[in-house]
């Protein structure tokens, strides 16, 4: 096998995307007056579930992957407060994300966010 094909084969590996791996930028959240805009930056499409901090501790949850939380690659949505389950004005926000119709929770990432309105 010649270098040349070699380090190609290398360098399109290295750039490869694997939607289970943790990334850098996977998910931009922006706190905005009355939600969050959360915009996908990756090249397929992401599903999340928000919740207010303190109401989290106090639920079971598991990743559902549906049109109605599901963002676009280098799409973005805006989620109002009113939306997010026991968000309350100036809690944070735990704002989970996945890729992929069967998340596991590895697959699983979490961000918190300060919405301190």
């Amino acid at each position: 096998m010649s270098t040349s094909l070699i380090i190609t084969a290398c360098l399109l590996t290295a750039c490869s995307e694997n939607p289970s791996e943790p990334g850098i930028n996977t998910a931009d959240v922006q706190v905005e007056e009355d939600g969050i805009r959360v915009t996908n930056e990756r090249r397929y499409p992401i599903c999340y579930f928000a919740v207010g901090r303190y109401y989290a501790a106090q639920i079971s949850w598991a990743p559902v992957s549906s049109p109605e939380n599901e963002i676009l690659p280098r799409q973005n949505k805006f989620i109002p407060f009113s939306e997010i389950g026991g968000y309350e004005p100036g809690s944070d926000i735990l704002f989970y994300y996945w890729s992929g119709k069967d998340a596991t929770p590895e697959d699983i990432r979490r961000l918190v966010i300060k919405a301190g309105y």
